[in-house]
């Protein structure tokens, strides 16, 4: 479980980062950094920030064009399934901000879209694979 610093007096909320302890054992969050992306009473979600595997988005999705983006390992909570952040903001439908400038999700095939008309800078979009433990 991660902890707080003693200092630290804010309680963990939607846009905090949470930094594992140095010496943490747990094998999956040891050394990580996380983008809480919901906390609530019904649970926590969030994608860690500093973990990559050595696979380009287009090798997984086979429609969307050549990046150079790295793939992240996002978390061990739900299925195998693809997430994005990104600072598109309202120019993508249906994503929800999750910290400032910072947002998640929304209509993929209109993301697909504007990175094959290059509308959009794809250094603007971090993608994330999360595998459920």
């Amino acid at each position: 479980m991660m902890k707080f610093q003693p200092e630290n007096k804010e309680e963990p909320r939607k846009g905090s980062l949470l930094i594992s302890e140095p010496f943490m054992d747990d094998p999956y969050f040891k050394r990580t950094v996380i983008l809480l992306c919901e906390h609530n009473e019904e649970g926590s979600f969030g994608f860690v920030l500093n973990r990559y595997i050595d696979v380009k988005v287009h090798d997984i999705i086979s429609d969307i064009p050549e990046l150079d983006n790295r793939i992240s390992v996002g978390g061990p909570v739900r299925n195998e399934n693809l997430f994005y952040l990104h600072r598109l903001g309202d120019q993508l439908e249906g994503s929800s901000e999750v910290a400032q400038g910072v947002y998640m999700g929304g209509h993929f095939d209109v993301l697909k879209d504007k990175i094959k008309n290059k509308v959009v800078d794809p250094a603007e979009i971090r993608f994330f694979i999360v595998f459920s433990q």
